[in-house]
């Protein structure tokens, strides 16, 4: 598996399907994102499964309340 930073599980293809996964989520709720943001939900998320993380992020599209 190639790694796109040091201590990331994840792949470059799996870091841009998340990373564009969390701006939709912020688009559907209106929110303001930026570069900084989006490292810190890398940061915060990168221990976990890319895969989790966008099932997550599908799952609180559909089911949140904004």
């Amino acid at each position: 598996m190639v790694q796109c930073e040091k201590g990331s599980k994840w792949t470059s293809d799996e870091r841009k399907a998340v990373l564009g996964r969390i701006a939709a989520l912020a688009a559907a709720m209106r929110a303001e994102i930026d570069e900084a943001v989006l490292l810190g939900f890398e940061l915060g998320l990168s221990d976990l499964l890319a895969s989790d993380v966008i099932q997550g992020v599908g799952r609180a599209i559909r089911e949140c309340r904004y």
